[in-house]
C-alpha cells in the first residue's frame, strides 16, 4: 500500500500550506471569471444542458480543426491519462515511458499491473513491435520537445502512442495545436485545469481517430462514464475567452520566466528550458528527496525528481503572480548562497 501512497500527489497534499514559498503548483491560479467577462447563467444552462456535451465537442472541434466525433470529454486530465493507459494496454504488450516523466504516466499502468518499460530517451529508444509509448508534450518536468528526447521519429511513425498535451497551450500558439495534426494514429489529451485555471470544473478532452474515440468512450465506463454537464457548459464559456486569457497568462509567465533565468544563471545552476511550460527541472548533486526535504525545512516547496522517475533534481514551477514569485526567488537565492559546502544542493 505504501507504493500507492508515495507519489507526487501525496507529496503535494501532505506538504501544501506548510511553507510560504510554494514552487509545486504547475497550473495557473484559479480563474476569476469576472476578470474576463465570463458569466455563467443558470437559465441559459437549463436551456442547453441536454446538449452540453455536443456543444462542448463542437467548441473543441472548431478550436483544433478536427471532427466533432474525434473528441471525447473527460473529467479532468487524470481521467485522460487513465483512459489512454487502458487503451495502450489493450493494444500492446509493453508500454514504453521515457523518464523523467510525469509520474502518473508510469505509475498508473504499473499500479494496474500492466507491463511498463521505463527508459532514458536521450540514450535509448522505445521498442517497436507490440510496444506502445506514453509520454507528455512538452515534457513534464523538463519542458523538452520530442526532438530533444529522441522521440520525434517514433511519434511520426505508425507506432501506437498516447500523449498528454496538458502544457501545449503554454507555448502560446495563435490557434490550439496538437500532435494529432501530424499523426492521426496518436491519442492525445489535455485539460482545462492548467492553462485556463479551471480546476473547479474538472474538464478535459481527448482527441483521436473516430474508431479510437468509440473504444475510449466504452473504456470510460470503467471510470466516470460522463462529465458533469454544468462543467461542460462552464468550459465552453471559458474557452470562448481563450485569447483574453492567453494574453494575461503570457504576461505573467514572461515576467516570471525572465526572472527565473536571471536567478538560475546568477546561482550557476543547471536547469531545463522554461520557455515552453510553467516549470523548469533543476539538476542537483544529491538525491532528490533529501534535497527537497531540506528545502522544505528552509521554507521552500519543490517537487523531487524521484516522483518523475529519476534520482536527482527537482521540478520548480513559476505560476504565482510576479510579486509573489519575486519573493519566492529571493528566498531560493538565499538558500543556495547559504548552503554550506554544497550540502543538500
Amino acid at each position: 500500500m505504501d507504493e500507492f501512497r508515495d507519489n507526487l500527489f501525496s507529496w503535494i497534499i501532505d506538504n501544501m500550506g506548510k511553507v510560504k514559498h510554494d514552487f509545486c503548483q504547475s497550473g495557473m491560479p484559479e480563474l476569476k471569471l469576472a476578470n474576463f467577462d465570463i458569466e455563467l447563467n443558470m437559465r441559459e444552462y437549463e436551456k442547453i444542458k441536454s446538449t452540453a456535451e455536443s456543444v462542448f465537442q463542437e467548441t473543441i472541434a472548431e478550436l483544433y480543426d478536427v471532427d466533432k466525433e474525434q473528441i471525447l470529454p473527460t473529467t479532468g486530465g487524470t481521467e485522460g491519462i487513465s483512459l489512454g493507459t487502458v487503451y495502450l494496454s489493450r493494444h500492446s504488450q509493453i508500454i514504453n515511458v521515457p523518464v523523467p516523466e510525469y509520474g502518473p504516466m508510469f505509475w498508473v499502468p504499473e499500479s494496474l499491473g500492466f507491463n511498463v518499460r521505463r527508459f532514458d530517451p536521450k540514450t535509448d529508444t522505445p521498442d517497436g513491435k507490440d510496444h506502445s509509448l506514453s509520454t507528455t508534450f512538452p515534457n513534464n518536468p523538463t519542458g523538452d520537445q520530442p526532438v530533444d528526447r529522441n522521440l520525434s521519429d517514433y511519434l511520426k511513425e505508425n507506432a501506437l502512442s498516447y500523449v498528454d498535451e496538458t502544457f501545449m497551450e503554454f507555448t502560446f500558439p495563435g490557434k490550439p495545436y496538437t500532435l494529432f495534426h501530424e499523426n492521426e494514429n496518436l491519442i492525445v489529451s489535455t485539460t482545462l485545469t492548467k492553462f485556463f485555471g479551471g480546476s473547479p470544473w474538472r474538464v478535459g478532452w481527448m482527441i483521436a481517430s473516430k474508431e479510437k474515440i468509440r473504444e475510449l468512450r466504452m473504456c470510460r465506463f470503467l471510470t466516470t462514464g460522463s462529465t458533469a454537464r454544468y462543467s461542460l457548459y462552464a468550459a465552453v464559456k471559458i474557452l470562448e475567452k481563450r485569447d483574453k486569457i492567453q494574453k494575461k497568462v503570457k504576461e505573467t509567465l514572461t515576467a516570471n520566466r525572465n526572472l527565473l533565468k536571471k536567478v538560475m544563471n546568477d546561482l550557476g545552476l543547471k536547469y531545463s528550458n522554461p520557455d515552453r511550460t510553467t516549470f523548469t527541472f533543476v539538476e542537483t548533486e544529491n538525491e532528490s528527496m533529501k534535497v527537497a526535504q531540506n528545502m522544505l525545512k528552509n521554507d521552500l516547496f519543490v517537487a523531487p525528481g524521484k516522483y518523475f522517475g529519476v534520482d536527482k533534481g527537482y521540478r520548480l514551477c513559476f505560476t504565482s503572480d510576479t510579486q509573489t514569485f519575486t519573493e519566492d526567488m529571493e528566498k531560493l537565492k538565499e538558500y543556495y548562497e547559504s548552503a554550506p559546502n554544497g550540502q543538500f544542493v
